[in-house]
Order: structure tokens, then sequence, then C-alpha cells
């Protein structure tokens, strides 16, 4: 479970579609250091102040969702020699601002009880994908401590990586001359049950 399954598409959102979702999460108010707004309504997690009513935005959403899926699920996965058993689906999509000044220490995002990452044994396999939308801020690298590995995401890049990989934000900043950062993103995290090809 090396490296090569950290992926990075590079341009994988148009320059339309970024532009409706910048614009969208722009108007927005402010907040303090993360604010989620949602398509499906998580009672434990979400403001049921954040719903996504914009036609074009949930367009956008769903559409990027339904590309980042065939993506995985049609090349990522044959090009790394594991096949679908079931598709369990994939959780409540949503758009995410990170404040300037927030950072995501070393987790993963599916954990034991104690906080250690879930052991990485077929058939269950979860990955998690992120759509970066903006670039108005330095900083905001995700780096994969137990890989070695760091990224520099540009807008419309999608990334994706299993669930257990340790993984860190670094801090944002604004950039020289502007008096505000904010980091947004787009995540989505996809439910399979795999094996390995013979």
């Amino acid at each position: 479970w090396g490296k090569h399954l950290i992926r990075v598409v590079h341009n994988f959102a148009t320059p339309d579609e970024l532009a409706i979702l910048d614009d969208y999460l722009k108007s927005l108010p402010d907040f303090e250091s993360k604010s989620v707004s949602w398509l499906d309504f998580i009672k434990e997690e979400h403001n049921p102040d954040n719903e996504i009513t914009d036609s074009k935005v949930r367009e956008v959403m769903l559409d990027l969702h339904d590309r980042t899926h065939k993506y995985i699920t049609e090349v990522y996965f044959p090009e790394n020699g594991l096949e679908i058993i079931n598709d369990n689906g994939n959780r409540e999509i949503e758009l995410v601002r990170w404040a300037e000044g927030t950072v995501l220490a070393p987790h993963s995002d599916w954990r034991l009880p104690d906080g250690s990452p879930q052991p990485q044994v077929l058939p269950e396999f979860t990955l998690g994908s992120l759509v970066y939308i903006n670039k108005d801020y330095t900083g905001g690298e995700i780096n994969f401590p137990d890989h070695d590995f760091t990224l520099d995401p540009t807008p419309g890049d999608l990334i994706f990586f299993p669930c257990q990989f340790m993984h860190e934000i670094v801090e944002v900043f604004p950039l020289e001359g502007k008096r505000k950062a904010n980091r947004y993103t787009m995540p989505v995290f996809y439910w399979f049950d795999l094996r390995e090809k013979e």
C-alpha cells in the first residue's frame, strides 16, 4: 500500500466549474475556522442553514462526483490490479471552507477507536477524494508523512488516496497584499469491497 495509491488528476474540474463553485463560496457569510455547505443533511454534523440550494452549484458538484466515481472505478482500480466486489456508495457531498491559520494535524480518515489508522485489509477499501477549487492563499499543501510525499494542489486538481493513509494539511496564509485567505475544497469519501485481480 505505497504512495502509488495517492493519485492526482490535474485539470479535472474545468475553469467554468471552478468559477461557479468559487463565486458561490465567496458569497457566503464569514466564518471562524471551518464551514461546511451540503447537499444532503447529516444531523450530527451539518448546520441546517448551510444547505446548497443553488441549482448550478448542485449540478457542478453532482457532475464532479459522477466523474470522480467513474475515474476511480474505470481507471484507478484497474491500473492498480483491483476489481470491485461491491460498490458501497459514498458519504454525502460537501463544499468545505478552511480559514486562514487552520491546520489539520497528521490523521487518518478511517481510524480505530484508539485513533490509529484502520489496517488496510481487503475486501474493505475506502478512498478519500478532494477537488481543489481555489488558490487565493499560500501554504495549504497536503503532506503524507508515512510516505515522505507532499502535494501542492492547484485549482481543478482531483486528489484521492486510501483513507487509512496518514496525512496533514499545512497552514494557510494570505497572499501578499491580501487581507485574508480561505481554502476551498469538495471532499467525498467512497466505500468499496475489492479483491486483487488474479
